[in-house]
């Protein structure tokens, strides 16, 4: 992790990158979630704030001093502050009882079982006029007007803030959606023998690049 992190800070010194988006993502094997076992009826396997502390050293190695902002998880900032599960997830069976099971058996491993483990990222090192803003969480798709309507108050919002960087820049890039994909496979289809692509699930970020007049 601290060989990814110089990486970054090494291509951003580099000629006219110093000031560039620098985006990380996919499988960095670091459990996020705190798994509080005091979680509600659910424990371990209710959706609950704070984060791991292997998760804050991996963000301590991966951020840029030198950047005008901290990195960003962009899933976290999509979800409100929580670490949305990526691999081990489980079905409810009874929430009372706090009984689940496995979502998935045929492609996880059996010790990843309900482990409801946060291992897959979006991680950005941004600019002055990256917005975040207009970050949709886990809505499945925005209408036409949505996206007209985000775009201007990106615009918008750069505009207020006045800044210098911002302006010599020339664009500001909007981040419109960021949400876990879970590839489902419908079991109904004959010849699939599982129920997703992958034992993770997938993560998907939508960016707007607009330019400031």
């Amino acid at each position: 992790m601290g060989e990814m992190g110089e990486f970054v800070r090494s291509v951003r010194q580099e000629g006219t990158n110093e000031k560039g988006l620098v985006f990380m993502t996919g499988d960095l094997n670091v459990d996020s979630r705190t798994h509080n076992m005091t979680g509600g009826p659910l424990g371990e396997w209710g959706e609950v704030e704070g984060e791991s502390e292997e998760y804050r050293e991996m963000m301590r190695c991966l951020d840029v001093p030198e950047a005008p902002r901290h990195t960003m998880d962009l899933l976290k900032e999509a979800h409100g502050g929580i670490h949305p599960v990526t691999i081990g997830d489980v079905i409810v069976v009874d929430k009372m009882k706090g009984e689940v099971k496995p979502k998935e058996v045929v492609l996880t491993e059996v010790p990843d079982h309900l482990c409801r483990e946060s291992k897959d990222y979006i991680l950005c090192v941004p600019t002055p006029s990256t917005v975040l803003g207009d970050v949709e969480g886990t809505r499945e798709s925005a209408s036409d007007t949505d996206s007209d309507k985000i775009e201007e108050e990106s615009y918008e919002e750069v505009e207020q803030k006045g800044k210098e960087d911002a302006r010599k820049e020339r664009v500001v890039v909007a981040v419109k959606k960021t949400r876990v994909e879970p590839f489902y496979l419908d079991p109904k289809v004959v010849g699939f023998p599982c129920t997703q692509l992958s034992d993770h699930y997938g993560v998907s970020a939508t960016f707007s690049v607009l330019p400031l007049q």
